[in-house]
C-alpha cells in the first residue's frame, strides 16, 4: 500500500497535494521523480465542483484511473493525473484521467 499525494505536515520531497496534471506530466515536470504509470481500478470517484458542491460519478467497467508512481530519495507516493475539462461551462477545474482498452 502507498501513500495518496504528500500532505502539508508531512515530511518529504516529493509534490505537495495529490494530484498531477497531465499537461505537467507532458512538459516533464514530474521526470525529475522518475514517474511510473498505475491504473486504479475503482467503481467510482467524488470530485468537488467551483462552488464547493460535491458529486459521485461512476467509473465503465473496464475503465480506470490514471495516476503515477512518484519516487523520491526515501519515499514512494501515488498522485492521480488529471485533465483539464475541455467544455467551457463544466463547473469543475481539473478531473481525473479515466482510461480503458
Amino acid at each position: 500500500m502507498l501513500p495518496w499525494g504528500r500532505r502539508k505536515y508531512e515530511k518529504g520531497s516529493l509534490p505537495l497535494g495529490g494530484r498531477a496534471l497531465l499537461a505537467d506530466i507532458q512538459a516533464g515536470y514530474w521526470n525529475r521523480w522518475h514517474p511510473r504509470a498505475v491504473k486504479i481500478y475503482v467503481n467510482g470517484f467524488v470530485e468537488r465542483d467551483i462552488e464547493g458542491q460535491i458529486g459521485w460519478f461512476d467509473v465503465t467497467a473496464g475503465k480506470w484511473i490514471q495516476a503515477l508512481l512518484a519516487k523520491g530519495k526515501h519515499e514512494r507516493r501515488l498522485y492521480v493525473v488529471t485533465i483539464t475539462p475541455i467544455i467551457r461551462d463544466m463547473a469543475y477545474e481539473r478531473w481525473p484521467r479515466i482510461l480503458g482498452g
